[in-house]
């Protein structure tokens, strides 16, 4: 979640906001209910390339391209009924 509130954290810093659409297709890739805690692995190919990044009052901002960025995360199981996200990775545009 670290990669998460940081970005945030720079783009509130920096003025700057996200406009356009972020695909998602996640799909399981293991199931472990056994294991303790509780855990499945989730796989995406992210799609950026309809988002950008400009000031809050509108104004164009030098933003690298967005693309298909693979993604991998594990949620976990802490208590009954609720789960957390306890490993993010998410690649450089075009690595998927």
């Amino acid at each position: 979640m670290k990669v998460f509130v940081d970005g945030l954290t720079s783009m509130q810093r920096d003025g700057l906001v996200g406009q356009g659409d972020v695909t998602l297709h996640p799909k399981v890739t293991t199931v472990r209910p056994n294991a303790s805690p509780p855990t499945v692995d989730i796989k995406d190919c992210v799609d950026t390339s309809k988002t950008r990044l400009v000031t809050k009052d509108g104004s164009p901002y030098k933003d690298t391209p967005g693309g298909r960025q693979s993604a991998k995360a594990s949620v976990s199981r802490l208590d009954e009924g609720n789960w957390k996200v306890t490993s993010f990775a998410l690649q450089s545009a075009g690595t998927c």
